[in-house]
């Protein structure tokens, strides 16, 4: 058994040849089980699809239980069982059918690796870019769409990339790449976080330049501290108001 989130099927099933799409079925049993994931939440099944997938070089109908959360498609240890999958932790590569796999993994600690038709780094990509210039500049967004969805949501670098080394320059179909990437809410939703800083910049550089404030409650309705922080010297002053006005906290700054 496997899981995934609506958008993540829909996302993936719009990838599909329309061969592969043929293959794609209600599957014979039905589920209606309550699942958790990550998040705690329970879901329901919404239906139940054998759709077709590409792991290394083998072809798989895979059974997936449809769920409204937002997550990508996760594979049970069975299911990897059935598929002949064997996991190699110490290396990070995974063996179906005799062919070793390099396993990636995800900002959470997950492996992940893809299960349609991608392209290879060893294999050259023929891209048709004929007749691009004569379209409409809506056409051109239609197709900058699809490129972006057909290649497995690819950034706009890497879809620009290769475009231009297909002979396409025009500037609009540029721009409507960049454009179909960055308002993609699959991207969005999916995308890795940026790292956060361990440490943080100084927020001024001599005294006086900003000064941090806040309040904390002594008693509820009737006293307050106030407490100011230098934000270059650290040098810190508090004073005791009884009441929130912004006429108190100026006349403070001046006591």
């Amino acid at each position: 058994m496997c899981w995934a989130g609506r958008v993540w099927i829909e996302e993936y099933l719009s990838t599909l040849t329309k061969e592969e799409l043929q293959k794609v079925k209600d599957s014979e049993r039905k589920s209606n089980s309550a699942y958790r994931f990550g998040d705690g939440v329970e879901s329901k099944s919404m239906k139940t699809l054998d759709l077709p997938a590409i792991i290394g070089n083998k072809k798989f109908l895979i059974e997936v239980d449809i769920v409204e959360n937002q997550i990508p498609l996760l594979i049970s240890k069975p299911t990897m069982s059935k598929i002949g999958m064997k996991i190699d932790f110490a290396k990070n590569i995974a063996i179906v059918d005799g062919e070793t796999l390099k396993l990636d993994c995800t900002s959470s600690g997950h492996y992940c690796l893809p299960v349609s038709c991608f392209v290879r780094e060893d294999c050259k990509v023929v891209l048709n870019v004929d007749g691009i210039i004569d379209t409409s500049l809506s056409e051109k967004k239609q197709k900058a769409h699809k490129l972006h969805r057909q290649f497995c949501h690819a950034s706009k670098e890497r879809l620009q990339r290769l475009v231009k080394s297909a002979g396409c320059i025009d500037k609009e179909f540029l721009k409507a790449i960049e454009i179909s990437c960055a308002e993609c809410e699959f991207c969005r939703k999916y995308k890795r976080p940026f790292p956060k800083p361990i440490v943080g910049f100084q927020v001024a550089e001599h005294f006086n330049q900003v000064v941090c404030v806040d309040l904390k409650e002594l008693e509820k309705g009737k006293l307050w501290i106030l407490h100011m922080i230098d934000g270059a010297t650290q040098y810190t002053a508090a004073y005791i108001i009884n009441t929130k006005t912004k006429e108190m906290i100026v006349e403070s700054f001046s006591t």
